[in-house]
């Protein structure tokens, strides 16, 4: 989530510190392009090429999660839109 002054959230870096620990080794360059759905709290995440299937499936998971959005192999902020964009369901 950006606010602002440019700023992201700390959930925010908390997902992208995850994918760059955990799973970008494991999902590039095969799974380039597609998007990847993060909790950051509870590390669940959910790859695919279509973004609201990943993020429904995500959901169904992780009803109360904070879930991050981010497209495999293209984590630098400055090539993706998508960089850290926070989804949320309203209830």
């Amino acid at each position: 989530m950006t606010t602002t002054d440019g700023s992201r959230s700390a959930a925010s870096r908390q997902a992208e510190a995850f994918y760059n620990a955990e799973l970008r080794a494991k999902l590039e360059p095969a799974e380039n392009g597609k998007f990847i759905i993060i909790d950051a709290v509870s590390r669940d995440y959910e790859v695919d090429s279509d973004m609201l299937f990943a993020y429904v499936h995500l959901y169904d998971r992780q009803p109360d999660g904070e879930f991050f959005v981010f497209q495999v192999g293209h984590t630098n902020r400055n090539r993706s839109v998508l960089h850290g964009m926070r989804m949320a369901r309203k209830k």
